[in-house]
């Protein structure tokens, strides 16, 4: 009933508005600088420093009072997205760690969502050619690291709960900053699988079989329903 209803109402719509209807968008370029100037704000803060690592959103940690005022700096301009041409500092300088790695799956979703959305919003309103080179390399490279979710863990199905970049992309760059990671082994020496007991997120090697560079990477297991949801739905 609820499909017959629909198709209704979508001919009905189709007959009335031959020309479709265009909705006008909830916030207008230019109507509210001051939500303009934060959202650019925002967005300056997650590709330059959040997001720095491999492209999704991690909770970052700067090392001092120093480092603070040099990123809030860098974000109150608009000059320029790049964190060492306005503070001297490459972004990985300024930061003791980033966390929330092993829930990755679940927060770090929404802001490939958002990118993909970014990208698609420019190529919808023409923007200039160099805003979309940029924002469709932004999704290029977070759609790869979100395909380490699958690979990283060997495949069969098993999708990690969470992520980790050991090196810097570039290894020219500063070490990522993060506390050391142990990893666990899935299974001892009589094939039972541990940790015992079973928890809520441990931290592999990386199992994908030389797919990914030796090195680069380690996965959290224990993937939960909702994880599961939101990294399958997002490929």
């Amino acid at each position: 009933m609820i499909g017959a209803r629909a198709i209704i109402l979508t001919a009905f719509c189709l007959t009335v508005f031959p020309f479709g209807i265009r909705a006008e968008p909830l916030f207008p370029a230019g109507k509210y600088p001051d939500l303009d100037q934060q959202m650019e704000r925002h967005g300056r803060q997650f590709y330059a420093l959040t997001a720095a690592p491999f492209g999704l959103s991690l909770d970052a940690y700067p090392n001092s009072a120093e480092s603070v005022a040099l990123i809030d700096q860098f974000l109150a301009q608009d000059a320029s997205d790049d964190v060492e041409d306005v503070t001297g500092k490459h972004p990985l300088e300024l930061l003791a760690a980033y966390g929330e790695y092993g829930d990755l799956g679940f927060f770090g979703g929404a802001g490939v969502v958002a990118t993909a959305f970014e990208y698609l919003t420019y190529k919808k309103f023409g923007a200039p050619k160099a805003d979309l080179d940029r924002a469709r390399a932004r999704v290029v490279r977070a759609a790869e690291s979100w395909h380490v979710f699958k690979v990283v863990t060997g495949g069969g199905g098993l999708v990690a709960r969470g992520i980790r970049r050991l090196v810097p992309e570039n290894p020219s760059n500063p070490p990522i900053p993060s506390a050391a990671v142990e990893t666990t082994p899935l299974f001892d020496g009589d094939g039972d699988p541990l940790p015992q007991p079973k928890n809520n997120g441990t931290f592999r090697a990386d199992n994908s079989g030389g797919v990914l560079p030796q090195g680069s990477w380690v996965w959290a297991d224990s993937c939960s329903k909702d994880q599961m949801v939101n990294s399958t739905s997002r490929r």
